[in-house]
């Protein structure tokens, strides 16, 4: 089946989202009921900022076409009615950058993809995700279906993320070429609205340990923040920590972007899925 690779154009509500989302977090600093409320209220928020799409499929093209002008393409949208039908729709696209494919882990660090994106052969798929979208429940997904190519050390500490993934740019170049220009493949990208995604990452990594007055111990998130100033006692409540990050000249992968860790206006994306209530069921469908 062939797929159509993602463009930039078609990813305008991942702009929508963020610009959204910060516009909120920024009201909640000046209103404590409304930080109480923040969970609830991003859910309500969350189809108003958001895609409307949870997966994107469709027919590719060949590198070799000599048009490199815009053109339209017929996809099929994957849509969120309660029949869930599937009806296509125009967008229009340019081809990707073939230089930047047959480049792309060539210096190191290389792109950002070099690291987030792992690479399953035997299912020829490739998929990424940052920290706080479902990364263990996508990792748990490819692993089972992997048919042992992944190895799982005994007592690993911190489960499914210390499996021996291989990382796009573990691979030569020559492969990391084929395999994004290769319509086989399919290339998958994971996400979760901003703000849902923030709030997740704030109740887990700051909220969980300034509660138990744990030591903020070398292997903790917030342990990165400690160089820039963080402290339980100043900044571990929403409006705190919310005017801390906005002082970190660069945030670690749990709070940072999503679509750049994942390079997703370069990346040759053949699927792109939501984190939310419909998640399960549109990873079967992969």
């Amino acid at each position: 089946m062939y797929r159509m690779k993602v463009s930039v154009k078609s990813l305008i509500g991942f702009n929508l989202a963020l610009m959204g989302s910060w516009i909120l977090l920024l009201a909640i600093k000046t209103n404590k009921a409304m930080s109480d409320n923040f969970l609830e209220l991003s859910s309500s928020l969350t189809s108003q900022y958001s895609p409307t799409y949870n997966s994107i499929r469709g027919k590719g093209y060949d590198d070799d076409d000599e048009d490199d002008d815009d053109y339209e393409s017929t996809i099929s949208i994957s849509s969120d009615n309660d029949q869930g039908s599937i009806e296509p729709v125009k967008i229009k696209k340019k081809k990707l950058d073939s230089m930047w494919m047959s480049h792309v882990c060539d210096e190191i660090p290389g792109d950002n993809v070099c690291h987030h994106v792992f690479v399953v052969k035997s299912k020829k798929v490739t998929f990424c995700s940052a920290a706080k979208v479902a990364s263990t429940t996508t990792k748990q997904y490819f692993y089972d279906i992997a048919d042992g190519e992944i190895e799982m050390p005994e007592g690993a500490r911190y489960g499914i993320h210390e499996a021996q993934w291989k990382r796009l740019g573990s691979m030569e170049q020559g492969a990391i070429s084929y395999i994004l220009r290769d319509k086989n493949w399919t290339h998958v990208f994971f996400w979760k609205h901003v703000v849902e995604r923030f709030v997740s990452g704030y109740l887990d990594k700051v909220v969980k340990v300034c509660e138990k007055k744990k030591e903020i111990e070398s292997h903790m998130v917030l342990h990165y923040y400690v160089q820039y100033g963080f402290s339980c006692e100043k900044h571990s409540d929403i409006d705190g920590f919310v005017s801390f990050i906005e002082t970190v000249p660069k945030i670690e992968g749990h709070f940072a972007p999503q679509t750049p860790l994942c390079s997703v206006q370069k990346f040759p994306f053949t699927d792109i899925i939501r984190v939310d209530e419909n998640f399960s069921s549109n990873l079967k469908k992969l």
